[in-house]
């Protein structure tokens, strides 16, 4: 019994350091997309950041494009989570439009987004990337979908249009982050914002349920 509960400890105690030694090497990769880009982010300026060896890194991912995958997991995971914890604020608000808007395009302004935007510029030209990144964007857009619904289930059951309004909002809100990293104009980005809340307004509230285009 003793000699069975020591083995469990010690086969717990190895499934965390693999657990830790994967989070490094996924922190690593996204800080070194962001500072450094994808094309330096080589295996071993991502060993030499989490402090691993290269064999350290193969034991946990068998390849530099099964880690880039995992990073992109984690990354979109944590902008979910980030979209539903501010989505919950929306739903309290006064205005759950302009909150929810201002808070969707706050994600993507985030630090981890940079490191997303990295992969999905390598993965168009690197089919092994880009077959990997595929479903992990879908699952993205389809858990951000399921959540608009729930912050305007309303909207959801009645307007024909809704998936696209959202669609939109998320896509030009990436676009804006991906021109913003060469060029940023504080005034047009203003009038951005105002333009996609009175769009939003118009399609969630109850007239555009029976307007016909």
């Amino acid at each position: 019994m003793n000699i069975s509960s020591d083995s469990q400890a010690k086969r717990l105690t190895q499934r965390q350091r693999s657990e830790i030694s994967k989070d490094k090497l996924i922190v690593a990769t996204i800080d070194s997309l962001i500072e450094s880009g994808y094309g330096a982010t080589s295996t071993q300026e991502i060993c030499n950041r989490a402090g691993l060896s290269k064999g350290g890194l193969f034991r946990q991912f068998s390849s530099r494009t099964e880690l880039m995958i995992a990073t992109a997991e984690r990354i979109y995971e944590g902008l979910l989570e980030r979209y539903e914890s501010r989505f919950v604020q929306a739903a309290e608000s006064t205005d759950p439009i302009k909150v929810g808007i201002k808070l969707v395009r706050a994600n993507f302004a985030s630090r981890e987004f940079q490191a997303a935007m990295e992969l999905q510029m390598a993965a168009r030209t690197d089919e092994t990337l880009a077959k990997s990144m595929r479903p992990v964007i879908e699952n993205n857009i389809y858990a951000v979908q399921q959540l608009a619904r729930k912050l305007f289930p309303d909207a959801a059951e009645n307007n024909p249009r809704f998936e696209t309004v959202v669609d939109s909002v998320v896509m030009m809100f990436q676009g804006e982050i991906f021109s913003a990293t060469v060029f940023e104009n504080q005034q047009l980005a203003d009038a951005r914002l105002k333009f996609i809340e009175d769009v939003v307004r118009r399609e969630f509230t109850s007239d555009a349920f029976t307007t016909n285009y």
